[in-house]
């Protein structure tokens, strides 16, 4: 669940943890994403959106301040922060994120 949390930007997927995560994780299958993004849902630090994959929107740090007790076993907030406003890998597609835009789960300023 800490790799969904400390992925580069507010959305994640399977395929972005695969190719931009770190070496002991590219490895992790789309099952395995699913689980723990589904319990982070399930914590209310995210969103899980079936569009044509799998994805997870995670809260902004504002919300997710809120949640802290939730997570603080799998990360801190500093590296929250820090994740979450850096630029999204280039493996989510425009399509995807003017999708995500367009729904209204993500600013279009955040990419």
């Amino acid at each position: 669940m800490s790799a969904i949390l400390l992925s580069k930007g507010p959305v994640v997927t399977p395929s972005a943890i695969q190719k931009n995560g770190p070496h002991y994780l590219r490895h992790v299958s789309k099952k395995q994403f699913m689980n723990a993004a589904t319990k982070l849902h399930q914590m209310n630090l995210g969103i899980l959106v079936n569009l044509t994959s799998a994805v997870f929107v995670k809260k902004t740090p504002a919300e997710a301040k809120l949640m802290e007790e939730h997570y603080k076993d799998l990360c801190t907030m500093d590296q929250y922060i820090d994740r979450y406003f850096q630029p999204l890998p280039r493996i989510i597609s425009s399509f995807l994120r003017e999708k995500l835009v367009a729904m209204g789960l993500m600013e279009k300023m955040l990419y």
